[in-house]
């Protein structure tokens, strides 16, 4: 294997997918009060690899033990949290999940790993 085969590609053609909504930050807007306020786009139905993130990794990468984090697979380019950048959302399995952090192969091989920590309020069926 050699960089710029999209092994994320190969081997979702092999497995398939998990279906989620994805909901694009808007550009921040300042509110009344002076205090920047995010809005998201119209979500948009997409199909990659979703998939649960060992409770054992949570301590070796400093995450909220309290809390439920999943690795999103994608060939998608998605933001994550930035400073003045709120990230994307995505809605999987009946609940809404943040963008955090990437891991962004996609200039070599054409996808990326993003973390995605689980909101309080969950979508409604």
């Amino acid at each position: 294997m050699i960089p710029g085969m999209n092994l994320y590609q190969m081997a979702r053609e092999l497995i398939g997918g998990s279906a989620y909504t994805f909901f694009a930050q808007n550009p921040r807007t300042l509110d009344g009060r002076g205090l920047y306020t995010t809005t998201y786009a119209a979500g948009v139905p997409l199909t990659d690899s979703i998939q649960a993130v060992s409770r054992t990794l949570y301590v070796a990468l400093g995450l909220d033990l309290s809390k439920y984090y999943v690795m999103i697979y994608t060939d998608n380019p998605l933001l994550v949290v930035e400073r003045d950048e709120s990230g994307d959302q995505i809605e999987f399995d009946g609940a809404r999940y943040q963008l955090l952090s990437n891991n962004d192969w996609r200039s070599i091989d054409g996808w990326e790993g993003v973390l995605a920590v689980r909101l309080n309020a969950t979508v409604p069926p």
